[in-house]
């Protein structure tokens, strides 16, 4: 399987929501992503006119992957709408939140297939203020006072590996993978002493992320009772006051919105052990809650 991409160089520079933008794109790449076995996934970007300092977008995600009927495109917009397809699991909160936050930039969701087995696409078209390019200054990161060990949990490829890259630059270790619940958990109960700090999804296959962490917090009460607890972070796309108070009792330090920008990893890993935010609130820098860093975020 590829994942392609296509940006018209007639787009001038823009200024609007990256934040909502980018959750928008990459929850419909990492939807095109868990549907598509072998083919391309492909984004693309389009100028379709520009007039009075506004520019025009679409953007689309295209995939050659299991396809959806008529009914399924037409609930797909709920959230919690599961595929019938056994092998890759729900929808999740997915197209619900890319609905919601292209509505809220002025656009709508489209979606089409031929059918089950020709792949999907889905497009947005908005309105976007055109700015004049900025300058650009080389950003210096310094080094962190504390190299931490940490373990990030994402079913999507190429979502932990964009984790992993932001993390590793950054300056700290990345000891630990998991694409899975069921894995993640293993590796929380045996390597518990090997990790400091843990990023994790919470729409997992097998398990899903926030049962997994009411299950280890269950087996750290028992079998870690005089030390530290382990610092778990929830990366959610939901960002909803009901999310992060379920998050918080389950067991979660807090949560980073999707898209997750350098500066949430950033702030996180720069906590002490004794500082993290064990209210379970939403960090800044997240795609749903924060004014976010440079650089772009990793997100499912």
């Amino acid at each position: 399987m590829r994942i392609e991409s296509a940006l018209d160089p007639a787009i001038p520079t823009l200024r609007g929501d990256i934040s909502k933008l980018m959750r928008a794109v990459l929850n419909l790449l990492t939807n095109a992503l868990k549907f598509t076995d072998q083919g391309v996934v492909m984004l693309s970007a389009h100028l379709v006119r520009s007039a009075a300092g506004v520019a025009t977008v679409r953007l689309e995600v295209v995939d050659t992957g299991v396809g959806m009927t008529d009914d399924q495109i037409a609930d797909a917009t709920e959230p919690y709408v599961h595929a019938p397809v056994e092998d890759h699991g729900g929808m999740g909160l997915g197209l619900a939140i890319v609905s919601r936050a292209i509505t809220s930039l002025g656009g709508s969701l489209a979606i089409s297939s031929a059918g089950m087995g020709m792949g999907t696409r889905c497009s947005f078209t908005i309105d976007v203020e055109e700015v004049a390019p900025p300058g650009f200054d080389d950003a210096v990161l310094s080094a962190p006072e504390a190299v931490q060990r940490v373990m990030i949990v994402d079913d999507v490829e190429v979502v932990l590996s964009g984790a992993r890259q932001i993390v590793t630059s950054l300056g700290h270790n990345v000891v630990h993978t998991a694409t899975d619940g069921e894995e993640a958990l293993r590796i929380l109960t045996t390597r518990t002493d090997d990790i400091d700090v843990v990023f994790m999804d919470i729409r997992l296959p097998k398990v899903f992320g926030d049962a997994a962490v009411a299950q280890f917090r269950a087996w750290e009460r028992e079998h870690r009772r005089h030390k530290k607890p382990l610092r778990i972070y929830a990366t959610s796309g939901d960002a909803s006051q009901s999310m992060l108070q379920a998050l918080e009792k389950t067991g979660f330090d807090g949560t980073l919105a999707k898209p997750v920008y350098p500066a949430s990893y950033r702030q996180v890993l720069s906590l002490k052990a004794s500082g993290s935010a064990a209210d379970g609130s939403l960090l800044p820098g997240g795609g749903a809650g924060g004014g976010g860093g440079g650089g772009g975020g990793a997100a499912a």
